[in-house]
């Protein structure tokens, strides 16, 4: 799934799944591609990181805890080559801590895992209206 894929009713937007696990991203995708946005994943964190350098990507989900570089390094990088592109923390780890660090990178929100299909639609949605 690393090309953007398209539905009927596509709203445009491209987001960026970045998660080493493939259920996760798997779940994410279609719970996006059933309204109406590109999906493109990423199974580490390099790997989106050259996803976004190349451009077209509007959002990113991004799961913390991840082999290589872990979700806040690739979030300090992004906060380098992409500064106002939104960025959706996603984590089986939720403690108080890398919450707040996240945030304080400039993270737009924060999920934990397990998570609520309408609370994911509902956070993307928002964060496109920002």
């Amino acid at each position: 799934m690393s090309k953007p894929e398209k539905t009927p009713l596509s709203n445009k937007h491209t987001i960026l799944v970045v998660d080493d696990d493939p259920e996760i991203v798997t779940l994410l995708s279609k719970i996006l591609l059933n309204e109406g946005y590109n999906v493109m994943d990423a199974q580490n964190g390099l790997k989106a990181l050259r996803k976004v350098e190349k451009g077209g990507i509007d959002l990113v989900i991004l799961d913390l805890i991840m082999p290589e570089m872990g979700g806040i390094e690739v979030l300090k990088r992004l906060g380098d080559i992409a500064p106002k592109l939104p960025v959706i923390v996603l984590t089986g780890h939720g403690d108080l801590q890398t919450a707040r660090e996240a945030m304080m990178l400039g993270a737009y929100e924060y999920i934990t895992k397990p998570f609520d299909a309408d609370f994911v639609k509902a956070v993307v949605k928002k964060a496109f209206k920002k």
